[in-house]
């Protein structure tokens, strides 16, 4: 839960009733619930233009990601929190399928993905799985286990009903059981494991659920039978051991039925000095070496989040540096040694040569601010509405990624790069920022870039599969050299163009027709143009230019929404209903409350709700998210006494609405 809703922090000392059996746990009765549910359904995607010619352009080759969300399993946050260092992944166009590595024996082997990792894994369109976590290699015994494999009169195992209750209830797409747990000899009978994932399988199947079992065994003394008995007996997907055994082959089944569905893993914790160098062969290694799998799966992919020891500088300098840090061995990983997926080859490291991208960007319409869910300040608008460093950390809030991170191209002396940047933001707390390749550690930041009379800068972010009739497409941008502004009408010395590719009328330099200043903020622009004239084609590639009209370095340009909208679906937003406390912890002593918050759902499209306190009649930003609950705590009372909750519209920034409650009230 949040900082401030364990129980402890309410003044309780009594643990015997926070151990509570899953086999008699029910959401509908625990307080603790609303926190926890995924708000964003499960985007739609498809396969987008591949970046590459090595990589597989049929969406058969698969690769399902295990990597450690949280620092700690218990103590993860449902709400965010105000720590700017987390795993913000970004590479969702990669992965088809997210475990959150949890679970030990002294912290639970059901373990449940946080609503904010859920809510980012679909908005990209990723499924997110739970785990059910069978280690006998450190401490899992029969005992423990006692009651797991218990059946009703009918001869049901009674788990299987609560496991698909429990996914369903909270929004995401199944379990992935890492099933070791004949580590320890004699712990589970290896058939009735089977069992109940036949039995998991074929319920879901009959209610008509989308959700999914995958399995890991590590097939100690096993053979690869198991393989077998898994993928025969309903698995969606069966993940091989570590590599060593290298796609382990499926005895007594049809091998090219089930090839896609068996996923080589590769444990990137003991390749990491290879990957870094980019000469590990992903492509030998998931497919050539056995010819028993199409599929890949990688363990430990966290791994790169290690690199959060690391970072120089102190504060929140130190932490800006450490995910640089990250994003760069994150890049290593995905796209290879060049930073770009479209100059990868079929021998380096990377996923990019094997997995084509996916896109959610499937609809008629999509809007996105590049947010990773965290920030050191919070924007809207294109105006900060912290009023001092507000570090926040809150994936649920994680916008579409680009998918293709990154694939610039300069001609004529440009010499841009891109990046998430944290330094300048148009809506909660990041940007994709242009700028020089070369970062300055001291500072936290990237070198202002070399802009040239002509000197133009491509940059193609977003895979696409839009049918096109009245849209019109949206950037908003801010282009600086130190405090100089290089978009003004007056004298420009920046022209930006949209970049797209349509399926029958190929690739477009399109001029923005609307060139107009976003009044009240940090110099931001909103540049448009209709795309009517496209009607009955489809849009495949979006992507934005930029060219210089004079030659100036130092030069930043800020890239803070894109957006594809249709006037005709506009749905507007409504109030929504009284803000209600559930607790309102007021102390006496310092004057602070703190408060746990919920709301129903405000009617219309809703892309976040922003939290405030009014302090002067000016909005105080506490908090966002995309759940209709919430929690605050520590509020200073002597700055003001009234909570609004601000729903804002997806596709239209301009349309929010603003619900007060006093907390006196």
């Amino acid at each position: 839960m949040p900082k401030g809703q364990k129980e402890s922090e309410f003044g309780y000392s009594d643990k015997s009733d926070l151990i509570n059996s899953f086999m008699n746990y029910n959401p509908q009765t625990d307080k603790d619930a609303k926190f926890n549910v995924a708000s964003v359904p499960l985007a739609t995607r498809q396969q987008a233009a591949g970046s590459n010619q090595n990589q597989d352009k049929t969406g058969t080759t698969r690769h399902h990601a295990m990597g450690v969300v949280n620092k700690n399993t218990s103590g993860t946050p449902a709400q965010g929190n105000h720590n700017f260092d987390g795993y913000n992944f970004t590479n969702w166009s990669y992965v088809d399928e997210y475990t959150g590595w949890a679970g030990a024996i002294n912290e639970g082997i059901i373990v449940l993905p946080s609503a904010d990792i859920i809510d980012a894994a679909h908005t990209n369109g990723t499924e997110m799985l739970g785990i059910i976590y069978f280690d006998g290699f450190f401490g899992l015994t029969a005992d423990a286990l006692k009651g797991f494999f218990d059946k009703d009169e009918a001869g049901n195992y009674k788990i299987v009903d609560k496991h698909i209750e429990v996914a369903d209830y909270f929004g995401f797409d199944g379990w992935f059981w890492n099933n070791q747990a004949n580590a320890n000899p004699g712990t589970v009978d290896e058939a009735e494991v089977t069992a109940v994932m036949a039995q998991y399988s074929a319920k879901v199947k009959q209610q008509n659920k989308k959700q999914r079992i995958v399995m890991y065994h590590n097939a100690l003394g096993y053979g690869d039978q198991l393989a077998t008995d898994y993928l025969t007996n309903g698995a969606d997907n069966y993940i091989s051991d570590f590599g060593f055994s290298n796609g382990q082959k499926l005895e007594n089944a049809n091998d090219k039925e089930y090839a896609f569905k068996n996923h080589t893993m590769i444990n990137i914790n003991s390749y990491w000095g290879s990957l870094k160098q980019g000469n590990y062969d992903f492509n030998y290694e998931v497919k050539g070496k056995n010819g028993y799998s199409t599929s890949y799966a990688s363990f430990a992919m966290a791994d790169t989040y290690k690199d959060f020891a690391q970072g120089s500088g102190v504060g929140i300098k130190q932490s800006i540096n450490k995910q640089k840090n990250f994003r760069d061995n994150d890049k290593a990983l995905f796209v290879g040694p060049h930073g770009d997926p479209s100059q990868v080859t079929d021998k380096e490291t990377g996923i990019a040569p094997i997995i084509g991208e996916r896109t959610p960007i499937i609809g008629e319409q999509f809007s996105t601010n590049f947010s990773t869910g965290n920030g050191i300040d919070f924007y809207s608008g294109g105006q900060k509405v912290s009023d001092e460093q507000f570090i926040w950390n809150h994936r649920g809030v994680t916008d579409i990624m680009p998918t293709y991170q990154w694939i610039v191209e300069n001609t004529n002396g440009n010499n841009f790069g891109a990046d998430f940047s944290y330094e300048k933001a148009y809506a909660k707390g990041n940007s994709v920022s242009f700028a020089a390749k070369e970062w300055d550690e001291n500072n936290a930041k990237y070198i202002g870039g070399n802009l040239k009379t002509n000197g133009k800068t491509k940059a193609k972010l977003f895979g696409s599969n839009m049918k096109i009739s009245n849209q019109k497409i949206s950037m908003k941008v801010s282009a600086m050299r130190e405090a100089i502004d290089l978009i003004t009408k007056s004298d420009p010395s920046i022209n930006f163009a949209f970049e797209l590719k349509f399926a029958n009328g190929g690739e477009k330099t399109i001029t923005p027709t609307s060139v107009e200043f976003v009044k009240g903020s940090q110099n931001w622009y909103d540049l448009e143009t209709d795309l009517s004239e496209f009607s009955g084609d489809t849009l495949t590639e979006i992507g934005i230019s930029f060219t210089g009209t004079k030659d100036l370095d130092k030069v930043f340009v800020d890239l803070g929404e894109l957006a594809v909208t249709k006037p005709s679906l506009e749905s507007k937003l409504d109030f929504v209903d009284d803000i209600k406390y559930e607790y309102l912890i007021k102390d006496h002593d310092f004057n602070t409350a703190n408060i746990r918050m919920y709301w129903d759902a405000a009617p219309g499209t809703v892309e976040r709700y922003e939290v405030y306190q009014i302090v002067n009649g000016e909005y105080k930003i506490l908090g966002t998210t995309r759940t209709n609950a919430y929690f605050v705590e520590n509020i200073d009372l002597s700055l003001g006494d009234k909570i609004a909750v601000k729903a804002i519209n997806k596709y239209d920034e301009n349309d929010f609405k603003i619900t007060i409650r006093g907390i006196n009230h």
